[in-house]
């Protein structure tokens, strides 16, 4: 009898949306995401979001940014084996 071993394969996903809005013409609005997430169950969903709003002249830019809304500064995902692996986001 022969056993069979099927190792577990972990993927790992990033992505990431950047939205634009212009509501008059010399504003603008920005969201900026970022979620992390894998196969593996043991390790959550990961969620980053900035923002800012800006007015625009033709000499200057004045912007309000809020980064990390969610209070989430670090993604971090470590596996220990055969081979060693480390992946770190921060927002």
């Amino acid at each position: 009898m022969r056993l069979q071993n099927e190792a577990t394969r972990l993927t790992y996903f990033s992505h990431a949306l950047d939205l634009y809005f212009f509501p008059s013409k010399n504003w603008e609005i920005a969201l900026k995401n970022s979620l992390y997430h894998s196969n593996d169950e043991s390790v959550n969903t990961t969620f980053f979001i900035d923002a800012h709003v800006s007015y625009k002249q033709k000499r200057y830019e004045l912007r309000l940014t809020a980064s990390n809304l969610l209070g989430r500064n670090t993604f971090e995902r470590r596996t220990i084996g055969t081979f060693g692996f480390l992946a770190k986001e921060t927002s």
